[in-house]
């Protein structure tokens, strides 16, 4: 069999990894009253796995980055083991366009906007 086979030679198989990400949203409403929790639905279907979640949320036209790690009172979830993002005793400041970005080595996707009403008073 060395014959086959040389010594020296070997042989390299190379596989194309495609990078793909999909977002999937339960709804793009959410509709809750003041001092209510509500979770925006996120879930992700990446390959390979995400490496990065990131939520966002636009208000009269300026949009910033939500800080989760930050303000634990306030939010949870929105990270890579569990991509929704829970809001806590919901404020009327809250009402907005949330959008649930995830990134992985070869590619990154927002979702659509997804729009929270909160209604009452406080």
């Amino acid at each position: 069999y060395s014959a086959l086979f040389p010594v020296g030679v070997s042989v390299r198989v190379e596989r194309q990894v495609t990078s793909s990400i999909s977002i999937i949203l339960d709804s793009t409403y959410y509709a809750v009253q003041v001092g209510q929790s509500v979770t925006l639905q996120c879930t992700v279907i990446a390959t390979p796995f995400q490496t990065s979640i990131t939520w966002e949320v636009s208000r009269n036209g300026q949009t910033q980055p939500i800080d989760i790690q930050g303000n634990p009172q306030k939010y949870g979830g929105g990270n890579l083991t569990y991509p929704s993002l829970i809001l806590k005793s919901a404020e009327i400041s809250d009402s907005g366009s949330y959008i649930c970005s995830a990134a992985n080595a070869g590619s990154s996707k927002s979702s659509d906007p997804i729009a929270l009403d909160i209604t009452g008073s406080e």
